[in-house]
């Protein structure tokens, strides 16, 4: 991947840059079980600390080296942020901007949390895509924000913005209670029974 960052838009200097690349794997092959660090791995020789590098006293030959050196992490660098660049415009065209104020309203989606701790909660397709709404207490920075989940829900209260949704209308007073748990799992309550019916001599409730 990097070396297709160096070559991108200048294909001729590819097998230069490979053939490089494979010189110096070759050539540190035989000591890579020997404890080496990762620059000594990579650039194929030990790492220079920074202090070494500022003297003044350095000969010709290692300052050139240092300066190639430079020169290739500069134009790694540079070509790194350009695939960032397009990479970030590709996914920004599919997604939309979203900020929250301390004290707005949201409704929080849970993809692979349990929910056992909150109220109305359903299994398979049934269940709904969004719990709340909770009130926003704290944004921790641009794409995390902290809820008022209420005290007893066994989640952590940081989300990415990209699980909530914005609560539109008349925000409640307090957010939704907490059912009964009981094993870990809430309890159902019904809230009224619409109609019976016997199937096979069992009696079903539709509530």
């Amino acid at each position: 991947m990097y070396l297709r960052c160096l070559t991108g838009d200048r294909p001729r200097q590819w097998f230069a840059v490979a053939s490089v690349s494979g010189i110096r794997l070759q050539h540190r092959l035989p000591v890579l079980a020997q404890g080496h660090s990762v620059q000594d791995r990579v650039w194929a020789r030990p790492p220079v600390h920074p202090i070494l590098r500022t003297r003044r006293n350095q000969s010709g030959g290692c300052r050139a080296e240092h300066g190639g050196t430079d020169e290739l992490l500069a134009d790694v660098r540079y070509r790194l942020e350009q695939a960032q660049a397009v990479q970030k415009r590709h996914y920004d065209k599919n997604h939309r901007a979203v900020s929250y104020d301390v004290g707005d309203w949201a409704w929080l989606r849970l993809l692979h949390r349990t929910p056992t701790s909150l109220p109305m909660v359903m299994k398979g397709k049934l269940k709904p895509r969004y719990y709340g709404p909770y009130r926003v207490a704290e944004i921790i920075n641009d794409v995390a924000v902290r809820l008022a989940l209420p005290q007893r829900t066994r989640l952590h209260d940081v989300f990415h913005v990209g699980l909530l949704k914005m609560f539109v209308g008349t925000p409640p007073e307090d957010s939704p209670p907490l059912p009964d748990v009981h094993h870990g799992a809430a309890v159902p309550e019904p809230e009224r029974a619409v109609r019976a019916r016997l199937a096979r001599r069992v009696r079903q409730i539709l509530v």
